[in-house]
């Protein structure tokens, strides 16, 4: 008698292409970008991730003819968490200028996570610029792989 050789599945092949796909993605990404700052060329001044821990105040500044448009500020703190201050927590403050329609901008709460610029000068010493949103688009990405390979077959 002879054996059968066994011969690798079709929907094998295509989850170990898959999954060698994502590894070389990721490893040749952090690869290529373990060097670069997204910032580097537009700000001199340190930028940094952070997760706010407590909303200290919000003060609003209304101001046109009918005072229409508001100003607000928010000053809150924030733990560092990545580069040489991580752990450490630091005072900031969110700039939020009026005439944007209702819901264009969010404001900070306690647990979210931001990314803060350094300031030389100016009433603040650190300044919001962005929420931090990697991370929740990296578990969407890996949702809709999965709902792919779940939903995807003939």
């Amino acid at each position: 008698m002879e054996k059968k050789k066994k011969e690798p599945t079709k929907n094998g092949i295509y989850i170990i292409t898959i999954f060698l796909a994502i590894l070389l993605l990721y490893f040749m990404n952090r690869y290529v970008s373990k060097d670069v700052t997204v910032f580097e060329d537009h700000y001199e001044n340190e930028m940094t991730e952070a997760e706010v821990t407590r909303v200290l105040d919000r003060q609003t500044n209304s101001y046109g003819m009918e005072s229409e448009y508001e100003d607000t500020t928010i000053t809150f703190e924030a733990e560092v968490t990545k580069g040489p201050m991580k752990g450490q927590t630091v005072q900031a403050a969110q700039m939020i200028e009026g005439g944007y329609p209702d819901g264009a901008v969010v404001e900070v709460a306690d647990g979210q996570e931001v990314l803060l610029l350094q300031m030389e000068d100016g009433e603040y010493s650190w300044m919001y610029v962005e929420t931090v949103r990697s991370n929740a688009i990296v578990w969407l990405a890996g949702a809709f792989a999965v709902g792919l390979l779940i939903f995807g077959r003939k």
